[in-house]
C-alpha cells in the first residue's frame, strides 16, 4: 500500500520558519476570508426551550453562478461569491424544523417545506407548508398548503423533497406530489406502497419502496429495481447511482456495495452485488459513511463519511483508540481492494469533500492548534492522487485562535458541511437549536464562512 505522501504531509502543514504569517509551505495560494456570517442573537427556539427536541437543522444549500445559497432562519439568503455581501434575502417563516430539496430545477427552483418547530411539550410538528424559491432570481415562486397525503398524515420533519420534472415529490408516509409551475397538489401514483425516499442523481431519480431500489428516467421510465436483501431492519443508503454504490446496513452488520440490478422486467433476476468494504463498529476502520441514522427511512443518499470518485470509493478511518484523528482509506469500485491510505502527520486529520475536473480527491486538513513548544499546523485544502493517494497542497487557510468560534467551526463540520468548489472553501453550521455548552451553532454563533 503507498504510504499517502505522509513524508509531504509533515513539510507542507509545518512551517517552524513561517510561524502565523505568509504562505503556507508547498503552495503559493493563501486562502483569505471573503464571507463571515453568524446566526441573528434573536435566533428562536433556544436550546433552553428545545433541548429535548429533534432541533433544527439548516441544511439546504446551493450554487448559482454567482452566489451561494443558503437556509438561515426563516429566510434564504443568497452571497455574492466575489466580495460576500448578501445579494437577496426571501422571508419563509417555519423552515428550521423542516427538509429542504437538494437539488435545484433547470429555472434555478428549490423546494422548503415548513412547518412550527418542535418543542419539549409538544413533540415534533409536522411540515404543513411546501414553498418553492428561485435562486437565480432571488424571488418566492408559489407556496401551497400540504394535504394529509396517502397515508393521511403530512409530512414529517426527516423527509427530504426532490423536484423531477415538473413535479416536485415529498417522501415518508405521507407521500404528496405538486406541480412545480401551478403548486396544485397531485395524487401520487399508486403501486400499493408509497415511497420511503427519494433522491436525484443527474438525469436518474431513484426511490426506495417496497424493500426495494427503483431508478426512473427522465419521461418517468423504469430503468431498474433492485429488490435488496435482508429483513424489515435492513435500511439502504446510496452513494451513487452510476455505477450504483450503496450502504447496507443490517441489526449487526453494514457494508459498502457495488450492485448490477438486474433485469426490471425478470422478477427472478435479482441482479449481483460486489461487497466494497465491510464496516469494523469496534475500531471505526473503516468507518460508517452515513454516520447516526443515515440510510433510515426518510433519507437516501446523506452519506457525508463517503466519496465515490472515478473508479475509486473514499472511506474515513480512525487512526487512534479514541476516534479523535482520521485518515482516508480507498477502495477499487469494481474488486473492492483496498488501494491505499492517506493521513497526516502527527495529531491531524483528513476529511474527503469532494472530486474534482481532474479526478483527484478533494480533502480537509483542520487547523492543528499550538500546544506548549508545537507550533501547530495550519488547515489546508489539499488534492489526493485517486492511483497513489500522493497528496498535491492547494491552498493554505488564514490561523484561528485556538478554541475560538471559527476553529470550532471547522473542527466540528466534518461531517459533510464543507465543500471547496472554483477555489472557494464554504464552511457551513447547520445551526442546531439543542446546543450544549461546549457544542457549535446557536444564537450569535457562525452559520457561514467563506475562504477564496
Amino acid at each position: 500500500m503507498a504510504a499517502g505522501g505522509a513524508g509531504a504531509w509533515s513539510f507542507w502543514l509545518k512551517d517552524d520558519s513561517a510561524g502565523d504569517v505568509g504562505f503556507a509551505p508547498g503552495t503559493d495560494k493563501q486562502l483569505s476570508m471573503t464571507l463571515e456570517e453568524r446566526f441573528p442573537e434573536d435566533w428562536e427556539p433556544d436550546a433552553s426551550t428545545a433541548r429535548a427536541s429533534l432541533g433544527s437543522w439548516l441544511d439546504g444549500r446551493w450554487w448559482t453562478e454567482k452566489h451561494l445559497v443558503r437556509e438561515m432562519w426563516n429566510e434564504i439568503v443568497a452571497y455574492d461569491l466575489a466580495d460576500g455581501s448578501v445579494a437577496w434575502r426571501v422571508p419563509v417563516d417555519g423552515n428550521g424544523a423542516c427538509k429542504t430539496s437538494r437539488d435545484v430545477s433547470p429555472e434555478g427552483y428549490v423546494a422548503v417545506l415548513r412547518g412550527e418547530p418542535a418543542t419539549t411539550e409538544s413533540g415534533p410538528k409536522p411540515c404543513d407548508q411546501l414553498t418553492i424559491v428561485d435562486v437565480n432570481k432571488g424571488e418566492e415562486v408559489w407556496t401551497s398548503d400540504i394535504e394529509p397525503g396517502v397515508a393521511s398524515v403530512l409530512p414529517d420533519v426527516g423527509d427530504r423533497p426532490v423536484i423531477w420534472g415538473e413535479t416536485v415529490l415529498i417522501p415518508g408516509q405521507g407521500q404528496t406530489n405538486f406541480d412545480l409551475t401551478s403548486g396544485a397538489q397531485k395524487d401520487p401514483k399508486d403501486n400499493g406502497c408509497w415511497s420511503a425516499a427519494f433522491a436525484v442523481f443527474g438525469d436518474t431519480l431513484i426511490a426506495r419502496q417496497c424493500g426495494a431500489l427503483a431508478a426512473f428516467g427522465r419521461d418517468g421510465e423504469l430503468l431498474w429495481a433492485w429488490p435488496y436483501p435482508g429483513d424489515e431492519k435492513t435500511s439502504v443508503a446510496v452513494l451513487s447511482a452510476d455505477p450504483l454504490i450503496v450502504v447496507v446496513k443490517s441489526r449487526d452488520d453494514e457494508q459498502v456495495w457495488r450492485v448490477e440490478p438486474g433485469d426490471p422486467d425478470d422478477r427472478d433476476d435479482p441482479g449481483e452485488h460486489t461487497v466494497l468494504a465491510k464496516m469494523d463498529a469496534r475500531s471505526l476502520d473503516p468507518m460508517p459513511p452515513c454516520g447516526y441514522g443515515g440510510g433510515d427511512s426518510t433519507e437516501l443518499n446523506t452519506c457525508h463519511r463517503a466519496v465515490v470518485g472515478a473508479g475509486v470509493l473514499y472511506l474515513k478511518y480512525a487512526m487512534d483508540p479514541d476516534y479523535r484523528q482520521v485518515g482516508i482509506v480507498a477502495f477499487d469500485l469494481t474488486s473492492g481492494k483496498e488501494l491505499w491510505r492517506a493521513r497526516a502527520d502527527g495529531e491531524l486529520s483528513l476529511a474527503p469533500v469532494g472530486t474534482d475536473a481532474d479526478g483527484r480527491l478533494i480533502a480537509f486538513q483542520p487547523q492543528d492548534p499550538p500546544l506548549g513548544d508545537y507550533e501547530g499546523s495550519r488547515g489546508a485544502v489539499v488534492a489526493l492522487d485517486p492511483e497513489t493517494g500522493e497528496v498535491t497542497p492547494l491552498a493554505g487557510l488564514p490561523i484561528a485562535d485556538s478554541g475560538d468560534q471559527k476553529w470550532l467551526l471547522a473542527n466540528n463540520s466534518l461531517e459533510g458541511d464543507i465543500e471547496w468548489r472554483d477555489g472557494r472553501l464554504v464552511i457551513v453550521s447547520p445551526g442546531p437549536t439543542v446546543v450544549g455548552d461546549s457544542a457549535p451553532g446557536g444564537a450569535g454563533s457562525y452559520a457561514t464562512v467563506i475562504y477564496s
